[in-house]
């Protein structure tokens, strides 16, 4: 993109063409600006394509590029290593235009703090470099350096497991599952307790590391809940997912969105991953092919998880499953159901 200059109009339509392509195709969901005006549609667009990532085996300082991550709205991602200690790490550095005040010195900022906090199964912030030059002698700006959680997040999980034909593949697939969202309700109830709103809670943001332990990563739009209301009602913009943001966010409702749309965030998940594909952004559709979908799983876990989306997704914030600990017992009801069909399927004397 260096050097190409367009008129903002064909930035305009490009733009709409790729939100028609992204409906037509399973492409992976990214954290999006929901923009009301042709300036911010073209902002957006500008984000997406502006950062370029750097090739595997080059130097950053020290650090050598093992393998490029995900690139999205906020920012790039690459895998790093550190020679000198053998340990992994993933650097974020900024879109060619940040959104607003939500920049990766921020995220750090926060991260450390939360760091601090000792809010469990997220991401250390390990530093903030204005700068660092890689070893063709390009400058990259604004590089937030975290550890490296794990490899795999699941949105990756779910892929190997689209094709599952088989009560036992359907069991381990949804224990994974939720195992990981039992970890993600500690993380959410350390958040809350400080006032603190995640924002883009979604598959793949959601890391699991080598002994099966979830972590949340990206708090690049996370917010105190003072700061998410005062935004809401100054801004004409709304940050996220689409699919999985809270009605009251959606709807203007400042004074109920809080901690509490972090769960419906929760529920959207869980209905992905269960759906197998992105979700639909009318919420009617959703709940449709919630009510289609069935596992090769007993009927009371089929039941019991669709029960727990939906009091996850209650449009009402007063009347949603936001209560941590409940939300782990049911987990751990469902978990339970599911290891008997597990073990039903391969024990012969059960056919």
């Amino acid at each position: 993109m260096l050097g190409l200059r367009l008129p903002k109009y064909v930035f305009v339509l490009l733009f709409a063409l790729h939100n028609l392509a992204s409906q037509s195709n399973a492409a992976a969901q990214g954290t999006q600006v929901l923009p009301k005006t042709c300036n911010q549609w073209y902002a957006q667009l500008w984000q997406s394509v502006a950062s370029k990532i750097e090739e595997p085996g080059e130097f950053w300082n020290h650090y050598k590029v093992d393998y490029v991550g995900d690139s999205g709205g906020q920012g790039s991602t690459v895998h790093l290593h550190d020679p000198t200690n053998d340990r992994e790490y993933i650097a974020k550095w900024p879109s060619e235009k940040e959104f607003g005040h939500y920049t990766t010195k921020r995220e750090y900022a926060l991260l450390r703090e939360l760091n601090e906090k000792k809010v469990r199964h997220i991401p250390q912030a390990v530093s903030y470099e204005s700068a660092l030059t890689t070893s063709n002698g390009k400058v990259i700006p604004g590089v937030l350096i975290q550890s490296k959680v794990g490899n795999n997040n699941l949105k990756q999980i779910q892929k190997w497991f689209s094709n599952a034909e088989s009560a036992e593949g359907d069991a381990k697939y949804l224990s994974t599952i939720l195992k990981a969202f039992y970890d993600l309700t500690q993380t959410l109830e350390d958040l809350h307790k400080l006032g603190i709103v995640h924002r883009d809670i979604k598959a793949s943001n959601i890391v699991i590391d080598a002994q099966n332990q979830a972590h949340l990563i990206d708090f690049g739009i996370s917010v105190s809940v003072n700061d998410l209301k005062k935004e809401l009602k100054e801004s004409d913009y709304v940050l996220g997912t689409k699919s999985h943001i809270a009605p009251e966010i959606i709807n203007d409702d400042f004074k109920n969105a809080d901690t509490r749309s972090d769960y419906y965030s929760l529920g959207a998940t869980l209905m992905s991953l269960v759906f197998k594909q992105n979700l639909s952004d009318n919420y009617r559709d959703n709940l449709a092919l919630l009510s289609q979908t069935n596992f090769l799983i007993s009927k009371e876990a089929n039941q019991s998880i669709k029960d727990l989306i939906l009091e996850l997704l209650h449009a009402d914030p007063s009347l949603r499953l936001t209560n941590p600990n409940e939300i782990r017992l049911r987990l751990l009801g469902i978990m339970e159901q599911l290891k008997f069909t597990s073990e039903a399927s391969t024990n012969p004397a059960s056919h």
